[in-house]
């Protein structure tokens, strides 16, 4: 193992110590991350000036590891006998060393969409790289075809995998979502032997909705399944803080159909920024859109760099079945057996929010039919609101009303109690059937 030498130098760039070191590149890079969390820098000396330097003062690996690096008695006198470092020097070893673990990541990136693919699921499928795949897992039939093509399909090694779901309503009072919802995607995860975790926004989707001179709320994560919740905190600052007493708008862009952003895609992000064992990581997020479902997810790219990317945590965003037809979808669900989220038996071709606000005319009645409370009392939030879901018109006037339910009775027999309670049916099933839901196309998700 090779050796090296560094100096640890405190907030003011003051020799502290210094220490001989054989770690690997990958443990001293997590060293340095620790420390400049600190405040504190770890900076490549030569052998003759850590020999020059110690006297009795010398650290260990595991002072490092500790944070026990500011306990020499003669730490003046060694910041005495050498200079400060240049202000801002940025460490060229430690950058190096980050440099060589974010090249993978960075290749992948840097080629052409068919062979970006084919390094992808290589450096996947390379368990010295130890890559972890989140799926961002609605419940929803993309997502469950995102999971079988990557257990069945590429054969990826189930420990490898995480199932993570965004609880929209975020444990506050349940009315965006399908009641069912983390019961299925628990019963499924169960039922293929995947670990899942869930997150959430405090309040949810209708906390934000009725922001008022505050900054938005807290989101809580599971490092482990069935673990506590690790609660994230925003800045308490007068600038952060916002009035947004509004509806998501019926757009594409996430700037004020911030419902996604809020209740999902943000939650991921923060989770993965503050989670410990993703702080030097590789990981592949993937999430389910399909070119097939609007003009505006069409123009998607299927592999780019995820937000979340870093000079330690190598993440890279992958839609893997972003051209897949719906009958590819639903074809590789049949093939595996797996009974469909039950709002898809009920008749809804999205398994998005039960609420969501691209719903239909004829989903919305279909809405009022099942959950009426849930329609009431998004007409009575209008009126607290002043403000309408859709321009101008309250809920009634512009969807209910104009629509007719689609729910076959058979089904809503079948269903009905467990859509809108707990889902307690198997996940792998013998007599599997198409949904009254597959292959609708009218409106009932996000574009």
């Amino acid at each position: 193992m090779k050796i090296r030498y560094f100096g640890v130098y405190g907030k003011t760039n003051e020799l502290l110590g210094v220490v001989k070191s054989e770690q690997t590149d990958e443990e001293l890079v997590k060293v340095a991350d620790k420390l400049h969390d600190d405040g504190f820098v770890l900076h490549k000396i030569s052998e003759r000036q850590y020999y020059d330097f110690n006297e009795g003062d010398e650290l260990t690996p595991e002072d490092l590891r500790n944070g026990n690096f500011i306990r020499m008695d003669r730490g003046a006198r060694l910041a005495e006998r050498h200079p400060k470092m240049e202000e801002n020097l940025i460490d060229k070893t430690i950058m190096g060393l980050k440099k060589k673990f974010t090249d993978s990541a960075e290749n992948i990136l840097n080629q052409e969409t068919d062979k970006q693919r084919d390094e992808l699921i290589s450096w996947i499928k390379n368990q010295k790289e130890n890559v972890k795949l989140i799926i961002a897992f609605s419940g929803g039939k993309d997502s469950v075809a995102m999971v079988l093509y990557a257990l069945f399909v590429l054969k990826v090694p189930k420990e490898q995998i995480e199932l993570w779901h965004h609880e929209v309503d975020g444990m506050g009072e349940h009315l965006f979502d399908w009641k069912c919802t983390p019961s299925y995607c628990r019963a499924f995860a169960k039922a293929f032997g995947v670990t899942n975790l869930f997150s959430y926004a405090n309040g949810g989707i209708l906390r934000e909705i009725f922001r008022e001179n505050e900054t938005i709320q807290p989101i809580y994560f599971q490092e482990k399944q069935n673990g506590e919740y690790i609660e994230v905190k925003p800045k308490d600052k007068a600038e952060f803080k916002s009035t947004r007493r509004k509806f998501p708008a019926v757009s594409a862009d996430l700037n004020t159909r911030w419902c996604s952003w809020i209740a999902k895609i943000g939650v991921m992000n923060k989770a993965i920024n503050n989670m410990s064992r993703y702080k030097n990581a590789n990981i592949v997020v993937l999430t389910g859109e399909r070119r097939q479902e609007s003009t505006a997810r069409s123009r998607y790219n299927e592999i780019e760099p995820y937000r979340s990317m870093s000079k330690t945590r190598r993440a890279i965003a992958w839609r893997p079945i972003i051209d897949w037809s719906e009958k590819q979808v639903w074809g590789i669900i049949e093939a595996h057996r797996v009974q469909p989220h039950p709002c898809y038996m009920l008749g809804w071709n999205r398994c998005s929010c039960q609420l969501c606000i691209f719903s239909s005319a004829n989903a919305w009645a279909s809405i009022f039919e099942i959950s009426p409370e849930k329609v009431l009392r998004i007409n009575e939030i209008e009126k607290e609101l002043g403000f309408t879901l859709y321009r101008d018109k309250n809920i009634w006037d512009a969807k209910v009303t104009n629509g007719n339910s689609f729910i076959p009775e058979d089904m809503k027999a079948r269903w009905l109690d467990e859509a809108l309670d707990e889902f307690i049916s198997p996940i792998v099933i013998e007599d599997w059937k198409l949904p009254a839901g597959a292959f609708k196309t009218e409106t009932m998700g996000a574009n």
